[in-house]
């Protein structure tokens, strides 16, 4: 069991962002162990044959990644620096890598194969990382355009899917947080984690107690982190990244409404309602439906005055989510 004990101070340090760095390593994860991960199989498959049709296939760069972040088990801290603002970019995450003190690196490098929290001596690392050991500045910045490499291949055009996700998220946690403080926020985060008197229990196959000590908690929503909820521990900021509500619904192209609901709706709004199992945005809907956005935007407008949808707006852009009324009537549609 993993418990991170709050203070008053904690509790008004409790911060969300998201991570494109930490979705880009892990990834990495997800690529390689796809049986733990079949929510993403659609895009396991063709980000696996992208690779294999890249230079990046047969580079020591990824044999390194795979080494540092394995199926399961420990990845070095420093390769996900806790986000600093609530909305980072890949290139701000990546200068923030490039800034890791050589000795920090050395420190995290020292359990990669190992169980959590043992160490080993240097002689008994593997070549890749010993290497990484001897030259970190060199080797990160190898592994940095790596990265770069990978991001083009097979996350950047779907960033702005992944992003709707996490921003739906960011706009629910926040929301609770206002309307019940932590409780509301910690009550539905995730399967494993539970909150009573002040402290957060994450259940792990290893014991530790985390005095937070007011430096707080960052919150992460995540997709490549489905089933699991991780803790990124002091030295760094205190970072819990759990699983994005609506991760399911990521590679969901439209889903057929059931013919009692069709018929009471219409065809594309019922259609509209079932799609809408997660949060998405207009253009999204668009894609997913085969219907423009002009026409999407209609129906939402129909949806919301009868009281199914819901629409945050984030600037520019806008969310639409499904009332707890729709929720129920999708189910005894279905």
């Amino acid at each position: 069991m993993l418990e991170l004990v709050f203070t008053v101070p904690d509790l008004s340090q409790l911060r969300f962002a998201y991570s494109p760095l930490w979705e880009l390593v892990a990834s990495f994860r997800v690529l390689f162990s796809p049986a733990r991960h079949a929510l993403h199989a659609p895009w396991i498959s063709e980000a696996r044959h992208a690779i294999a049709h890249s230079d990046l296939a047969a580079s020591a760069e990824l044999a390194l990644m795979r080494t540092l972040v394995p199926a399961t088990g420990y990845i070095p801290d420093f390769l996900t620096p806790p986000p600093t603002t609530p909305l980072p970019n890949l290139e701000d995450e990546i200068a923030l890598l490039l800034e890791t003190p050589i000795a920090v690196i050395r420190e995290d490098l020292e359990p990669v194969g190992m169980a959590p929290y043992q160490r080993r001596p240097r002689a008994r690392m593997e070549e890749s990382v010993g290497a990484f050991y001897d030259q970190p500045r060199r080797t990160l910045r190898r592994l940095v355009g790596a990265f770069r490499t990978y991001w083009e291949l097979v996350l950047a055009h779907h960033w702005q899917r992944i992003r709707t996700v996490l921003d739906a998220d960011l706009s629910y946690r926040t929301g609770r947080l206002a309307r019940g403080g932590q409780t509301e926020v910690f009550a539905d985060l995730h399967a494993q984690i539970e909150w009573a008197d002040g402290v957060l229990r994450i259940h792990k196959k290893y014991a530790t107690r985390v005095e937070l000590a007011g430096r707080g908690l960052v919150l992460v929503p995540s997709v490549m982190a489905w089933p699991s909820a991780m803790f990124m521990p002091p030295p760094w900021q205190p970072t819990l990244i759990y699983p994005a509500r609506g991760v399911a619904t990521l590679w969901e192209a439209g889903r057929v409404a059931p013919d009692g609901l069709a018929r009471l709706l219409g065809e594309t709004r019922a259609n509209l309602m079932v799609a809408l199992a997660g949060p998405a945005s207009t253009g999204d809907l668009a894609r997913r439906l085969s219907v423009t956005p002009a026409a999407i935007s209609q129906h939402i407008g129909v949806l919301r005055d009868a009281g199914l949808v819901t629409t945050d707006r984030r600037g520019r852009g806008a969310l639409h989510m499904r009332t707890q009324i729709a929720d129920a009537l999708v189910a005894a549609g279905q």
